[in-house]
């Protein structure tokens, strides 16, 4: 690019504006893009700058070429110089310079220097030579202009550098400065508003307080202190800021999808109702700054710091929260499906309403968090710790918790379908009045299940029902459970709640399975007491044991029927020993009538343990107290299987 200073003779600014042509005689060609510079040889006035637009030699020696001209403002500056005498002008038709632009204008300024009258300071320069009404005058005056507190709005230029320049309290707004440059600028308090300032750079520039609302930033490079900054509305798509600082900026309902937020300090900031798509800021630190409504889909927070941020009503789909610091960190009514939180650690987090589908939490510790009325479906909670969570009114069907620590965890009212607790912590959890399916497993799974109410064996049934506090389930504790109390007792407390739930959702097989083992948990303990030649000295074991083999703790017919079939038997086979006869047909021994013995005795058995009376028979006193026992059990056989019904039938 060549710069053109031409002196202005027989065309007026006003001929050049209107018609944007202007003849320069020139022996050399004059190309597309070089800059004309036009001055008063008579008033020696710098007029102004105009970019070539097209040049056409005129003339039988080419010497002069009509220019098309655009000028580079649109209103054309004024450099006004102060003369001495008539005699002291601008020297030269024409000087094509090969050198930048600024340089023909520091040299332009430099002739002018000479022409100040004598005794005239030069800190005095700026004030009484320039006479400034545009951006376009502070860049021809090429050294620091001080500009403040001017008004310069509305202006379209693009392209000025402006570095170093002293612009504070400056009305800026709606101009266009597209690829500016600001660096080292003093931007103090500037009102940008709806300016155009894309690829604007702001590279060490002081910017506190200023108002960029509406503006576009887009590509815009900052790196400094924007405390205090207005950016509501502004589009900052691909800005870069890495590494400055925040606090106290207002970037609500701005545009800052895909922008570089690296190492910035954003504490206290509010990003309200912001697009952030996609944005990178590892190592950032949003202390207390907040996002309600913001849009940060895709985007990839891991390393940053949002202790105490608010992501209110926030859109998070598929955000990698990956190793953040989230401490007291509030995401209410958060879209958060597909969020990733593996491996996170934080105290205090609040999911209350929030949509988690598809969230995975994976190994994370998050207690005391709150997900009150949050939708939980698919989320993957494996391995997690969750102690003191509160999950009521949830909605977590397919949902995983397998090997999760879920103590005192509250899932009041949540539904539970499909959800899978294998291998998990539960003790202390609240598990009352939540909605669970025939789906829904709270053990490893390592059998086809049984849900429904059709006979089983319900001792089999709860050998496939152990949870991980067990002894007998040989499966390993999740890592921060707490020691105390011991894990039998654990086991126990938790067996009694699952037994409750299952019951509350009518599923009276799968509930019985965890009541038997509750009762096996409990002669596990007494056994515990302590042994005396082998036998435990605990009365609550042989309880127990009573318990287990007549009715298989009220939930079993087979153990009921099974010892009152053997003691009917056995009997039967005893009688003939001790004076069974019979009124008409005598005396019914073994040696009497053979191997008919057993079968007259099973009818008299029958007899005495249904309490009808023996009829025709009639035994040795011996007999009669064996008679008169079996009785006393057959009334036992009788309450207990009305025992046992009414269980089955109340679940």
């Amino acid at each position: 690019m060549t710069t053109w200073v031409v002196p202005l003779e027989s065309q007026s600014v006003e001929e050049i504006l209107e018609s944007k042509q202007v003849m320069v005689e020139s022996d050399e060609a004059i190309d597309s893009e070089d800059v004309i510079v036009l001055y008063r040889p008579t008033e020696t006035d710098l007029v102004g700058c105009f970019t070539v637009a097209d040049a056409t030699p005129v003339g039988a020696d080419a010497t002069t070429t009509l220019v098309t001209v655009t000028p580079q403002s649109e209103t054309v500056g004024r450099l006004s110089v102060t003369r001495e005498s008539e005699q002291e002008r601008f020297t030269g038709d024409v000087l094509a310079l090969d050198e930048s632009e600024a340089e023909v204008k520091r040299r332009q300024l430099d002739r002018a220097d000479d022409r100040l009258p004598p005794n005239t300071d030069a800190s005095e320069q700026t004030g009484s030579l320039l006479d400034i009404e545009s951006l376009s005058d502070i860049v021809r005056a090429s050294a620091q202009v001080d500009a403040a507190q001017q008004d310069f709005s509305g202006e379209r230029h693009g392209r000025l550098v402006l570095r170093n320049q002293i612009l504070r309290g400056s009305d800026l707004s709606y101009t266009n400065l597209e690829n500016s440059d600001f660096t080292d600028a003093e931007l103090q308090d500037v009102d940008f508003r709806g300016a155009n300032l894309t690829d604007v750079t702001f590279d060490g520039a002081h910017l506190q307080g200023a108002d960029f609302r509406g503006a576009n930033l887009s590509s815009a490079s900052f790196d400094q202190d924007l405390t205090q900054c207005r950016f509501s509305g502004a589009s900052l798509i691909e800005a870069d800021l890495t590494g400055t600082t925040l606090e106290g900026a207002d970037f609500s309902q701005a545009v800052l999808d895909d922008a570089n937020l690296r190492g910035t300090r954003p504490h206290r900031t509010c990003f309200d109702d912001a697009s952030l798509k996609d944005i990178h800021c590892q190592d950032a630190e949003f202390i207390d700054a907040t996002f309600r409504g913001a849009n940060l889909s895709e985007s990839t927070l891991a390393d940053a710091d949002f202790t105490g941020a608010t992501f209110d009503g926030a859109k998070l789909t598929n955000v990698d929260f990956t190793r953040p610091l989230i401490d007291e960190t509030s995401f209410k009514s958060a879209e958060l499906s597909k969020a990733e939180f593996d491996g996170v650690t934080a105290a205090g987090l609040d999911f209350t309403d929030a949509n988690l589908t598809d969230a995975s939490f994976t190994d994370a510790i998050l207690e005391d968090a709150r997900f009150t009325g949050s939708r939980l479906t698919r989320a993957d909670f494996r391995g997690s710790n969750l102690s003191g969570a509160v999950m009521t009114d949830a909605k977590a069907s397919e949902a995983d918790f397998r090997h999760a620590v879920i103590e005192r965890v509250a899932f009041g009212q949540t539904e539970l379908f499909a959800a899978t607790f294998g291998g998990a912590a539960l003790y202390g959890a609240i598990l009352q009045s939540a909605r669970v399916g025939g789906d829904t497993s709270f053990h490893l799974n390592t059998h086809t299940e049984s849900t429904s109410d059709a006979p089983t064996d319900t001792a089999t049934e709860a050998t496939h029902r152990r949870v991980v506090y067990d002894p007998r389930s040989n499966q390993s504790i999740p890592e921060g459970v707490a020691g105390d109390p011991a894990d039998v007792e654990k086991a126990e407390s938790v067996y009694q709640t699952l037994e409750t739930v299952m019951a509350e959702n009518a599923y009276g097989a799968v509930a019985s399975s965890y009541f038997w083992n509750q009762k096996e948990m409990q002669r596990y303990q007494a056994r515990q007491g302590g042994t005396s030649l082998g036998i435990p000295n605990d009365i609550r074991w042989w309880q127990n044991i009573l318990e287990r083999v007549s009715c298989g703790y009220g939930e079993s017919f087979s153990h009921l029927f099974g010892w009152a079939f053997v003691l009917v038997c056995l009997l039967a086979t005893v009688y003939p020993l001790f004076g069974l006869s019979h009124a008409e047909i005598g005396k019914l021994s073994y040696e009497t009538v053979g191997g008919w013995a057993p079968v007259y005795g099973l009818q008299f058995s029958l007899s005495a343990f249904t309490g009808l009376g023996y009829g025709q028979f009639d035994v040795n006193q011996i007999g009669e107290m064996l008679a008169t026992i079996e009785t006393g059990l057959g009334v036992v056989f009788f309450a207990l299987l009305i025992f046992v019904m009414t269980r089955k039938v109340t679940r």
